[in-house]
């Protein structure tokens, strides 16, 4: 059997082989070489080896991106590019589940982080902007170590009044609803205000006493109003008064007693002298008894 240059067979009588043709030269490693010619009527390929014609790349199954007419860019013509594997370059085609788990996801309007941090973010500059953590932790209040709040020496400003039991108050609410001391000094300033609900003292003389011990234990006001009225003695005694000194101030009964006394002492010389009876004078002791017997009428009518 013979085999021409195009590599057939036949069954006619075997021929010597010929020097090869056009198209079917050797590289010096053994490819061959067409020489920039064409290479027609190849028929579409079968085998994963086998070569393919501009049909089949253009239209077929195998249909490639081609590059754009500049030839800068390549044309997928909208198809899509399946199985690429994760980038690793800069440069590297990304795939979509790459992407996804690159960038946040918008969901519900929303994008999500997928607990990953977003780093490098500038500080704001507009309302609508991100913010930083610098950002925060220069411009707001946040917890130290012990979870409280560290406002950091700052003033906190345009606090709304309080509501609830545990919210903060303001300066202004509390000079109005405290009891604070007067100009940062060692006094008490209650701003005109009443003090109520205040127990009874237990003993300590420095315990602040409310109306009601006042009441039993003190000389008070008739009319209940300060600078008005009578004092009201309640039927009780007054004891450990000191020595009266002015007009006004109140006598113990042993000052009356020896008052009296010695103003009847006076009284009694006065009257012996003015009677002449100092050679019939009864003793005083007798005389000063009767003061407090006699009505002062009779006593001046029997010294007469």
């Amino acid at each position: 059997m013979s085999v021409d240059k195009f590599g057939r067979r036949s069954g006619r009588k075997r021929l010597e082989r010929g020097p090869k043709g056009e198209g079917f030269k050797l590289t010096p490693e053994g490819d061959y070489d067409i020489q920039n010619k064409r290479l027609r009527f190849l028929d579409d390929p079968v085998e994963s080896q086998d070569g393919v014609n501009l049909k089949t790349l253009q239209t077929g199954i195998f249909k490639c991106m081609q590059l754009t007419e500049n030839n800068a860019d390549f044309d997928a013509q909208m198809k899509r590019v399946v199985n690429a594997s994760d980038p690793l370059e800069e440069s590297d085609l990304v795939t979509k589940r790459y992407l996804h788990e690159s960038i946040p996801d918008e969901q519900d309007k929303y994008f999500s982080f997928k607990h990953k941090r977003l780093s490098n973010v500038a500080s704001p500059l507009y309302d609508g902007e991100v913010v930083n953590l610098e950002f925060i932790k220069n411009n707001t209040i946040s917890k130290d170590r012990n979870n409280l709040y560290d406002a950091k020496n700052s003033v906190i400003t345009n606090l709304a009044p309080p509501v609830r039991n545990s919210d903060a108050i303001t300066k202004g609410y509390l000079d109005n609803n405290a009891l604070v001391l007067k100009n940062g000094q060692d006094e008490w300033d209650f701003s005109n205000k009443r003090l109520v609900n205040v127990k009874d003292p237990e003993g300590d003389a420095k315990d602040v006493v409310n109306i009601g011990f006042l009441n039993s234990y003190a000389l008070c006001r008739s009319s209940g109003q300060p600078g008005e009225g009578d004092w009201d003695a309640r039927n009780l005694r007054i004891k450990y008064a000191g020595i009266p000194i002015d007009g006004g101030d109140v006598v113990t009964k042993i000052f009356l007693q020896q008052s009296i006394a010695h103003l009847s002492y006076e009284i009694y010389k006065q009257l012996m002298i003015i009677k002449n009876k100092s050679s019939t004078m009864y003793p005083f002791n007798t005389w000063y008894s009767e003061v407090f017997t006699t009505p002062w009428v009779e006593l001046f009518r029997k010294g007469t």
